[in-house]
């Protein structure tokens, strides 16, 4: 069964019947200079404001698009500095940096809202294919996470860390922090 079909098994059985599966993802992983395109175009797009910022999310968490569409203010918890993304009820959380808090916005509720609820997977890939996948090669919001996941790699995170967030799987918050800040770090200079 894929992975896609996995995920609609669950909707259904939840009964949550308006969830939209994630697309199949192309399975690629974007360059540098494809990176930077796509930040261009997400960041001079302010009539798709909250898919912009959703998309960003994805590339700057690495976590899942449907996790980070989802995103609820109201999650979040702070102390010493450092804010965490509460992200289900077993306790598991997402360290978030200073600037990924940022592009969450003021306020509580779900940080990237379209109409009267939170942004949806298949918004953000429709605007992907709308926009001309920003004029590179076709990529999915799932090749966002897989991008981190390698450029994570990249800079010397272990095989676990990767591989959880390639599978959207939890890991020790602690690390995960170590990792997203050098990743973000590299992120933002090569996005200037």
């Amino acid at each position: 069964m894929q992975r896609w079909e996995q995920h609609l098994l669950k909707i259904v059985n939840r009964g949550n019947i308006d969830a939209t599966p994630p697309p199949p993802s192309s399975k690629r992983i974007l360059t540098d200079p494809e990176i930077k395109t796509v930040w261009d175009g997400l960041s001079n797009n302010p009539a798709a404001d909250a898919t912009c910022r959703a998309l960003k999310m994805i590339l700057v968490t690495g976590q899942a698009p449907g996790r980070c569409a989802a995103l609820n203010r109201d999650d979040f918890t702070a102390s010493n500095g450092v804010t965490w993304w509460k992200d289900d009820g077993n306790g598991n959380k997402i360290f978030l940096t200073p600037f990924a808090v940022q592009l969450t916005g003021p306020g509580s509720g779900y940080a990237f809202v379209s109409r009267d609820s939170h942004v949806k997977i298949g918004t953000l890939s429709y605007f992907i294919s709308r926009m001309g996948c920003f004029g590179i090669p076709k990529w999915t919001p799932v090749d966002l996470q897989l991008t981190v996941a390698a450029k994570i790699r990249e800079l010397g995170a272990s095989e676990d860390i990767a591989a959880a967030l390639e599978q959207g799987l939890m890991v020790n918050g602690w690390e995960l922090k170590f990792w997203l800040e050098k990743w973000e770090a590299g992120l933002l200079d090569l996005v200037k």
